[in-house]
């Protein structure tokens, strides 16, 4: 994925057949949101230049029958090279975060991550609360060897906004 891509060149999209939705752009579907089991990941797209596509991954792009651990979905802008993964969990947070790692390690075996990652695991519990323990701080230190922002994430709901401040992307909470 060529970050000096100027036209949009949806052929990357051909792997995701049957799984995706999209573009979500600020003219049309401004609201990227994803939720499963009442936990919502929203993402504001209020750039201009941004089109986002989301992406079914777990009982989607992964089918039921993979063996390994997915996250629930990705949002994608292959222009702006930018990826969110995203994990919508009951409680445990080492769970979702190896569910992510995972998904990352997959994806980039078939070459599909982009160059700026995010991540966000919306859990039903305070993360404050199961943040320290250490296998949780050791896979947020493996998320952030692998050069993926943590999002930060509330209860149950999570709200975002896409903007752009000068030059540069970025990823809000709201």
């Amino acid at each position: 994925m060529n970050q000096e891509q100027t036209t949009r060149d949806l052929s990357w999209l051909k792997e995701f057949e049957n799984h995706y939705i999209g573009p979500y752009t600020k003219e049309r579907n401004g609201i990227l949101t994803c939720s499963e089991k009442g936990k919502i990941f929203s993402l504001n797209i209020l750039a201009e230049d941004i089109s986002m596509f989301k992406i079914k991954l777990d009982k989607g792009y992964f089918s039921e029958q993979s063996t390994h651990k997915k996250c629930d979905y990705m949002a994608v802008d292959e222009i702006k090279n930018i990826t969110i993964f995203i994990e919508l969990k009951g409680k445990e947070l080492d769970c979702a975060y190896q569910q992510i790692l995972t998904t990352v390690d997959e994806l980039q075996k078939k070459g599909l991550i982009f160059k700026k990652k995010y991540c966000s695991a919306i859990t039903s519990k305070r993360k404050h609360v199961i943040s320290n323990s250490a296998s949780v701080k050791a896979l947020m230190k493996q998320i952030s060897n692998k050069g993926i922002t943590i999002l930060n994430t509330t209860n149950i709901i999570s709200k975002y906004n896409l903007i752009k401040e000068n030059t540069q992307y970025t990823i809000k909470q709201i």
